[in-house]
């Protein structure tokens, strides 16, 4: 078809009678600039690297979590009291710890145990004189001890009670708060039940095993940085963690969660070579984007011809398969701009300026009514056909 929608590219040329001194003047000024970027970018992006810190332990319990949930506090005041204290997320350093009669291995998550490593513990705890503590291990407590078994269902009325046994930790600790289940003990002889529930059931109880000792403790919060300075709790945690010159602080997982960080295995030089990509494909992004040439200056605003509208609108519709309303368009337009230079009335009907131009062109108002009336095109080839005769009749009327 005869409309087409001009695209004018504008752009800049330089200024050939610029001297060679010139020219290399600005170009030294434009490369010191990206150069300047981009040393910019690279230094950042290795200070950044180098002083990034690691966000921290955050795993509930864990003796690394230095947050409210955690149990940090309670490894630094054990190592203040004198007691040697590793901890490990390891099962096989805790169960050598088990078969030291020195040591006490506290275990934090023992429920996530599972039960063969269970009855490994106890038994060494039991042949070797050890002592473990467990945290609130639930129905699992079974599987570090014959005697122990969680009370299902225990129920309490009060919430801070007095230890009332001569268990020495729990004696000093004195009230503590609680607010989980208790746990039994058979048979119902040797051993130190602590802050009792209504009927058998206690939320800590001490008990001998073989020629050790096991600790099951109700209550999680009593560790936690959180809460550790509230009551009696430090005292209580504390001394019963301290029962011997060694403590061992287990953090035990599911087996399905032990295992290395995946960033872990990830050389280290490959974040370093990522810092070096940053800025090699910010200046490879400049350098594509340079080859295009400088950006054009125009003055604003821009005007655009009605004609460059009203045929860029046909074009569009042609483009989109509305050869029908880009017919319309282009017929409106010639219309009005032939109703114009015949001074035929601006209200006046298609028809009319048809009949005006027939009057002054010589065309038969047939041929007119069909181009500007009623013909429809069935395919690009009509469409183009009929733009092109009524751009013609068009430019004739225009002549006159």
């Amino acid at each position: 078809m005869s409309a087409h929608l001009d695209v004018a590219v504008r752009g800049t040329v330089g200024d050939t009678s610029a001297s060679a001194g010139q020219k290399i003047a600005a170009f030294g000024k434009s490369a010191v600039v990206w150069i300047v970027v981009v040393a910019l970018v690279l230094i950042a992006a290795i200070i950044g690297f180098l002083t990034s810190t690691d966000p921290g332990e955050e795993r509930n319990l864990h003796y690394d979590n230095t947050g409210e949930d955690g149990t940090a506090a309670l490894a630094g005041v054990l190592r203040s009291h004198g007691v040697k204290v590793s901890t490990t997320e390891d099962y096989e350093k805790a169960l050598a710890g088990a078969k030291d009669p020195d040591t006490t291995v506290l275990v934090i998550n023992p429920d996530t145990v599972d039960q063969d490593k269970r009855n490994a513990m106890r038994d060494a705890m039991k042949k070797h004189g050890s002592h473990i503590a467990l945290v609130n291990p639930g129905f699992e407590v079974a599987g570090y001890s014959s005697r122990l078994t969680f009370a299902s269902g225990s129920t309490y009325t009060n919430t801070h009670p007095e230890p009332s046994c001569d268990f020495g930790p729990a004696s000093r600790a004195g009230k503590v708060k609680r607010t989980n289940g208790g746990y039994r003990v058979l048979p119902e002889d040797n051993y130190e039940g602590c802050y009792p529930m209504d009927g058998d059931a206690y939320s800590l109880i001490h008990a001998p095993e073989g020629k050790g000792s096991v600790t099951v403790m109700g209550e999680e919060q009593w560790f936690t940085n959180a809460h550790l300075r509230e009551d009696g709790n430090a005292a209580l945690s504390v001394g019963t963690a301290g029962l011997k010159p060694n403590v061992v602080i287990y953090f035990a997982m599911y087996d399905f969660d032990e295992g290395v960080d995946p960033l872990s295995t990830v050389p280290g030089w490959f974040f370093m070579t990522l810092l070096w990509l940053l800025p090699v494909g910010l200046v490879a992004v400049i350098w594509a984007g340079r080859r295009f040439g400088p950006l054009a200056v125009e003055t604003l605003p821009v005007t655009v011809p009605p004609i460059e509208t009203v045929t860029g609108l046909a074009g569009l519709m042609h483009r989109t398969g509305n050869r029908s309303e880009a017919l319309r368009i282009l017929r409106a337009s010639a219309l009005v701009k032939m109703g114009r230079t015949l001074a035929v009335p601006a209200h006046a009907e298609s028809a009319e300026v048809c009949q005006a131009v027939a009057a002054r062109t010589g065309y038969d108002y047939t041929e007119l009514e069909y181009l500007f009336i009623t013909a429809v095109p069935e395919n690009d080839a009509q469409l183009s056909d009929l733009a092109t005769r009524i751009a013609n009749i068009e430019r004739e009327v225009r002549a006159l």
